[in-house]
C-alpha cells in the first residue's frame, strides 16, 4: 500500500432549488435550461499562480464550459476579499459565495474537520508523492460523503466543495536546522495543526502568519523559519531571503479547502450542483499537478538560488515519534460532537485503500523513495512526472459524480 472551497453576486431561479439532490433530478435534462445565469464570487487567500489558485482556475474553467456559461465566477486572490482567519465568516455571511476554509483557523466552528487533520495524517500517512496523490482523492471523497462533516459545515451555513491534501511541508530557515539541537528555540511560522505540534516537538516556537507576510517576517527576523507548502517557498520568493531547506517527511493536512455558501448551493438546480462536483476533479488535478511540479521546481530553484538542502533524517525521527503518539490517541481526542470516531475514520481508510491500489496499478504512480537522502531528493525532483494526470482527473470525475448520485 502507498502510505499512506454582504453581497452575493448571484441571480437564482428559486423554483429550481434542490437542497437534497437525487439521481433522478440530476439526470433532468431541463435543469440547466430553466436556470438563470449565476456569477459566484470566489475568495482565495493565496496568489493566482499558487497550487490552490491553479486548482481554482481549472475548477472555474470546467464549470463555465460544462454549464454552457450558466455558471460564471468573480475571483479574488491573495486574501483581498477576506483574510484566512475571517474567510469562514465571509462564506457564512454571504460576503463571498465560494471561499477558503481552514480548520486550523476556526477550530471551534469546525471541530471535526480540525480533529480530522490528524486523522488524515495517520490514515493517509507520509511518503512523497503518494501522500498527495492518494490523499487528495480520498479526503475529497470523505468531505463529500461524511454525514458528520456535512452537518458540521451546514451549521456554519456552508457546503464543502473541495479540500487540499497538502503533502509534506518543507522547512526553510535562515540558519541550518538539520538536528533537534539546531532546532531548539527557533521561531517558525506554520499554518497551525498538525504542523504546529511537529515543530513544537522539535523544540521550536510556533507562530501563525498569512502567506503574504512570510517574506517580510523572514527578512526582518520576526521568524527564523517557515514550514509551509512548497508553492509558498517558490512563488513568494522565500528562498531569496532564507538559504537552508529541510525536506521534513512530516504531516500532510486535509483540514483546509473551499466551501460554498449553503444558501447559494441550495438555490442551484441539481444539474448545476453536479457540474460543481465534477469540477472538483479539475481542482484536485490542478492542485496536485501544480503541487508536484512545484516540488520539482523547489529543488531546481534551491540550486539556482544557492540554497542548501539539508538531510532531514534526524528531524524525521522526532517528527515520526510525535505522529505515532498522536495516532495512538486519536479516538480519545475526538471532539464531543462526534459520537462514533471509528465510524468516521473507517470510510477514509476505504477511500485510501481504493486509491492506493488504483494509482499504483492503473495510473503509473512512481514508487516512493527508499528513505535514503539521495532517493528523497530524486523523489522531489521527479515529482512533476509522477503519474498520468489526465487519467487521474478523468477517474476522479467519474468517482465523485458516482458518489453524488448515490447520495
Amino acid at each position: 500500500m502507498l502510505l499512506a472551497l454582504g453581497g452575493v453576486s448571484v441571480l437564482l431561479l428559486s423554483a429550481c432549488a434542490a437542497s437534497t439532490p437525487t439521481s433522478q433530478a440530476t439526470a433532468d435534462p431541463g435543469g440547466l435550461d430553466e436556470m438563470d445565469p449565476v456569477v459566484l464570487r470566489v475568495s482565495e487567500i493565496g496568489p493566482e499562480n499558487g497550487a490552490p489558485g491553479r486548482g481554482l482556475q481549472a475548477f472555474m474553467d470546467y464549470a463555465r464550459e460544462h454549464s454552457e456559461g450558466k455558471i460564471d465566477f468573480e475571483p479574488y486572490y491573495s486574501a483581498t476579499l477576506a483574510p484566512p482567519a475571517e474567510s469562514l465568516a465571509a462564506i457564512k455571511s454571504g460576503l463571498t459565495d465560494i471561499g477558503f476554509f481552514g480548520a486550523t483557523f476556526n477550530p471551534q466552528e469546525l471541530p471535526i474537520s480540525y480533529w480530522g487533520t490528524n486523522v488524515a495524517r495517520d490514515v493517509i500517512g507520509p511518503g512523497h508523492p503518494g501522500s498527495t496523490v492518494v490523499g487528495s482523492a480520498a479526503t475529497n471523497a470523505l468531505y463529500q460523503t461524511s454525514p458528520e462533516l456535512l452537518a458540521e459545515f451546514a451549521e456554519s451555513n456552508m457546503v464543502p466543495l473541495a479540500v487540499m491534501h497538502s503533502g509534506p511541508f518543507p522547512m526553510l530557515c535562515m540558519e541550518p536546522v538539520e538536528s533537534t539541537e539546531q532546532a531548539q528555540g527557533k521561531v517558525v511560522a506554520t499554518f497551525g495543526s498538525p504542523w504546529k505540534e511537529e515543530v513544537e516537538a522539535l523544540g521550536m516556537t510556533n507562530v501563525s502568519l498569512p502567506p503574504p507576510e512570510l517574506y517580510e517576517a523572514l527578512q526582518r527576523g520576526i521568524v527564523d523559519c517557515v514550514s509551509s507548502a512548497a508553492n509558498n517557498h517558490v512563488n513568494l520568493g522565500l528562498m531569496e531571503a532564507a538559504k537552508y531547506l529541510t525536506l521534513i517527511d512530516g504531516a500532510a493536512g486535509s483540514g483546509s479547502g473551499y466551501a460554498i455558501n449553503k444558501g447559494v448551493w441550495d438555490g442551484l438546480p441539481s444539474a448545476a450542483q453536479e457540474i460543481l462536483i465534477e469540477a472538483k476533479a479539475s481542482f484536485v488535478r490542478g492542485y496536485v499537478s501544480e503541487t508536484l511540479s512545484t516540488f520539482s521546481k523547489l529543488t531546481s530553484e534551491a540550486e539556482r538560488l544557492g540554497v542548501t538542502i539539508l538531510d532531514p533524517t534526524d528531524l524525521n525521527i522526532t517528527v515520526h515519534k510525535q505522529s505515532d503518539a498522536v495516532a495512538g490517541g486519536l479516538k480519545r481526542t475526538a471532539p464531543t460532537t462526534l459520537t462514533d470516531p471509528q465510524a468516521f475514520i473507517k470510510p477514509l481508510e476505504g477511500y485510501r485503500d481504493h486509491w492506493s491500489e488504483l494509482v499504483a496499478d492503473e495510473l503509473g504512480l512512481q514508487p516512493r523513495h527508499d528513505g535514503e537522502f539521495q532517493g528523497l531528493l530524486k523523489a522531489f525532483s521527479d515529482s512533476a512526472d509522477a503519474l498520468d494526470f489526465d487519467e487521474y482527473e478523468t477517474t476522479m470525475r467519474e468517482y465523485f459524480s458516482d458518489l453524488f448520485n448515490k447520495q
